[in-house]
């Protein structure tokens, strides 16, 4: 008796984990990454910064790489060094991720961010 119990158990539980969940959630359908190398990138608002292996001196300096979260008021602009007419702004709520940046970052009243990232990705 024991064992039909334990072995109605054990199905009961496979099926629970097998079985699909639904999910509240709305589906993104377009979820690509756009990315640009060796870009020059402007970024002010409010939100959240995350520093990698970073060393900023009174405001200028460098990191490996930074996770830019940014809220409602955000403002990004993002450009290639060296080709200024392919320029992608950004406004809103937008996560950046830059990965080796070299420039400016205060976050005193809100962020202000304006540097060079070996890849911009948004």
């Amino acid at each position: 008796m024991k064992k039909k119990i334990f072995a109605i158990s054990c199905i009961m539980l496979f099926l629970l984990c097998v079985l699909p969940t639904c999910n509240s959630q709305e589906i993104v359908k377009d979820t690509t990454l756009n990315t640009m190398t060796i870009a020059h990138v402007v970024i002010k608002g409010n939100g959240t910064v995350r520093l990698v292996h970073s060393d900023f001196l009174p405001g200028f300096g460098h990191c490996l790489g930074m996770i830019v979260t940014l809220k409602t008021d955000g403002h990004v602009e993002i450009n290639k060094l060296f080709n200024t007419s392919n320029t992608t702004v950004l406004e809103g709520s937008r996560v950046v991720i830059l990965i080796v940046f070299t420039g400016a970052y205060y976050h005193e009243s809100g962020i202000n961010l304006n540097g060079i990232a070996l890849i911009a990705v948004w």
